[in-house]
């Protein structure tokens, strides 16, 4: 197929779509598992190439270019993501998207940091704050390294539940 005719035609452009379309779902699907989101990826992935034909290089490896597209596009949806959500507001029921959490999250993980039992508080500080290792921490401490694994742990589970009603309630 010549790249004139990609950004030319509409047909063209189907017929493109027709014969790369099983590469691109199978490319999103590795990163994504809701069925509604991997059509968008597609969607956005096809829209870049049609966009910008000029960059594809048939005599290339264009599978390759294909699946380095698609892969992007799906890594870039999982960052816009990551710190969004969808609520209703219950006073007027619609459906609020974009609600930007991130800073009330850490907020609220500070909150019930605090409320830690002393050593799980001091063991989560020191990793997830101080960023040292348990053998560190376990010096500092004056416990063994799993000790300080499994406080570590048992902390985040507390934080963790915790969290987990307040933001997603």
């Amino acid at each position: 197929m010549n790249i004139e005719e990609i950004n030319g035609s509409s047909l063209s452009q189907l017929k493109f779509y027709n014969e790369h379309k099983d590469l691109a779902y199978m490319t999103v699907k590795k990163y994504l598992k809701d069925d509604f989101d991997i059509d968008d990826v597609v969607q956005s992935g096809f829209m870049k190439i049609f966009d910008r034909p000029k960059n594809i290089d048939i005599t290339k490896n264009l599978r390759g270019y294909l699946y380095v597209i698609f892969k992007n596009c799906s890594l870039d949806f999982i960052k816009k993501k990551k710190y969004t959500v969808e609520y209703v507001d219950s006073v007027t029921g619609d459906v609020v998207e974009g609600v930007e959490y991130k800073q009330e999250m850490l907020s609220d993980i500070e909150a019930e940091m605090n409320k830690l039992s002393p050593m799980f508080h001091l063991v989560f500080k020191c990793y997830h704050i101080e960023n040292m290792a348990h053998k560190d921490i376990s010096e500092k401490l004056g416990i063994c390294v799993g000790t300080s694994k499994s406080n570590l742990h048992r902390a985040t589970k507390i934080i963790q539940n915790k969290i987990k009603t307040k933001i997603y309630e």
